[in-house]
């Protein structure tokens, strides 16, 4: 093997073992490519929806689907067949639970004049009106410890309760202002349960079973308001955002945990499993601006990425089976996107459906399947994620690579070396042979000189000084044959056929020792 073989395998090898580290690196510690893409398992004409959720309401045991908009609502079987429905009278809040405590799930009918009504699939179980209220703006079913109850609220920020097996009215309390209600939901104290109650100026009140306020606190336009144990500690901490552009967190108590900035208006808040550790659950936040942002439950920023519209629903939902909820995020002008929920990267999906008003998820056909309020239609997807194949990794690439890299470090050792420039003298008089044997010797000093001093490698400096005594050599041949007298001045060596200066005992290319 020559030096320039040896020299470009040393070489190859070094650009081999750093490309195949880099290719590791990226291959191993960033997410592969992938996108996420659908399926339409089934989808039916159902417009203008307000509300939509995955539950069981016919008490089959299997989850239905419930869609509401302006004037009427209807219930799908997970198959996507018509249960049952109502036509009724807008506006309306409707919401649902067990008012009547017998296990089953039923819709609660807020509708104008003061009229609410609770249906048992398609059967009403009873109708009460209410007097001196607004029209609807919000109604829950709270299951408090002393009873369950259904509580409305009105455009003017009224709340009254009753009693959810027969509709008498229990209390009544009226938020700050006059503005309309924006959040009804409860929190987990100690085993029992309140309600928290919010209206549009942005004011947020506790109440007990009787009505009576426990606690308050406010922001400057409140536009969602939303309750969630994130922390895991058995008792539920209330969200809430509006047009100031932050979130804001308080305890069961209403003392304040942690706020967030997002820099827009917040319009939509939801938890999830967003980092795959269980211990905790993280909370996403959807802007008017199309901000998208994930926070831990103590408050910290995970990540932020935009879909580039205002945010309509979101929902959290693990759709590739790592543990770890995605964040599925629906557009006002029909934009449907999937966030990595560890790491917020983007993954747009195109639907065409039209505008997105509503997201759930559920096991209808099967699990974790995607119900999508869009356009015209109600549909339910399946949703997955396909990985690239493995061959587009970094770690082939850089295999591809390092396999050209030794393939041109063999063709370039295997070129034949160039031969050594030659101290060319054309005048072979006496006179110029002599010059020639001067400039001979002053080469062999100079590279005997770099030899001693390090300067060149031991290796490349005999290959010189072999060249060099050649030529000599040959000069020293040239002028006996002109019949000048010369002293010689090194002879072959016997072993290697190498030039061996006259008076040294040893080869310097074989080593072997040379008897004069």
């Amino acid at each position: 093997m020559n030096q320039r073989m040896q020299a470009s395998i040393r070489l190859a090898k070094i650009f081999i073992v750093a490309i195949l580290a880099t290719a590791a690196f990226f291959t191993f510690s960033m997410e592969r490519d992938a996108t996420f893409e659908h399926e339409v398992v089934w989808s039916v004409p159902f417009g203008d929806v307000q509300s939509l959720q995955v539950i069981d309401l016919d008490g089959d045991g299997s989850d239905d689907v419930y869609a509401q908009n302006r004037s009427a609502f209807s219930v799908f079987s997970g198959s996507g067949d018509p249960l049952f429905g109502q036509e009724l009278d807008a506006p309306m809040s409707l919401t649902m639970g067990d008012p009547d405590g017998d296990g089953g799930e039923n819709v609660v009918a807020f509708l104008p004049a003061g009229r609410v009504r609770a249906f048992e699939g398609a059967r009403e179980l009873w109708s009460v009106t209410l007097a001196n209220v607004a029209d609807p703006a919000r109604s829950a079913v709270i299951r408090f410890g002393s009873g369950t109850q259904v509580v409305v609220g009105d455009m003017g920020g009224q709340l009254v309760g009753l009693n959810g097996a027969t509709g008498a009215e229990l209390w009544r309390a009226q938020l700050s202002g006059s503005s309309e209600a924006r959040g009804l939901d409860d929190v987990m104290v100690d085993g029992d349960r309140i309600l928290v109650a919010a209206n549009r100026n942005g004011t947020v009140v506790a109440y007990g079973p009787t009505g009576a306020s426990l606690w308050s606190a406010s922001t400057n336009g409140l536009r969602r308001m939303r309750t969630f144990d994130a922390d895991g500690d058995g008792a539920s901490e209330v969200y809430y955002g509006g047009e100031g552009g932050t979130v804001y967190v308080v305890d069961t108590d209403g003392l304040p945990l942690w706020s967030g900035r997002i820099g827009q208006q917040v319009v939509e808040i939801r938890d999830g499993e967003i980092d795959g550790d269980p211990i905790s659950r993280e909370i996403l936040v959807g802007g008017r601006d199309g901000g998208v942002f994930a926070f831990s439950a103590s408050g910290t920023l995970l990540w932020s990425e935009s879909m580039g519209q205002r945010v309509s629903d979101m929902r959290a939902i693990d759709l590739d089976g790592d543990g770890a909820d995605e964040a599925v995020v629906g557009g006002e002008r029909g934009g449907f996107t999937v966030f990595a929920g560890r790491t917020g990267k983007r993954f747009p999906v195109d639907i065409h459906s039209g505008p997105v008003a509503s997201i759930d998820e559920g096991f209808l056909t099967e699990t974790d399947q995607v119900v999508v309020a869009a356009g015209p239609n109600v549909s339910v997807l399946q949703i997955e994620r396909r990985n690239a194949p493995f061959f587009y990794s970094p770690l082939v690439a850089g295999l591809l690579l390092s396999l050209a890299v030794a393939g041109a470090a063999v063709f370039i050792g295997s070129l034949p070396e160039k031969q050594s420039a030659r101290v060319v003298v054309t005048d072979s008089s006496p006179e110029g042979l002599l010059a020639r044997r001067r400039m001979l010797f002053e080469n062999i000093a100079d590279v005997e000189g770099l030899r001693s001093k390090g300067d060149i490698e031991g290796s490349m400096a005999l290959n010189k000084l072999e060249n060099l005594r050649e030529q000599l050599a040959e000069t020293d041949q040239e002028l006996r044959q002109a019949g000048v007298k010369i002293s010689m001045e090194s002879r072959k060596c016997p072993n290697c056929a190498g030039r061996v200066r006259l008076g040294s005992d040893r080869c310097d290319y074989c080593g072997e020792v040379v008897i004069s």
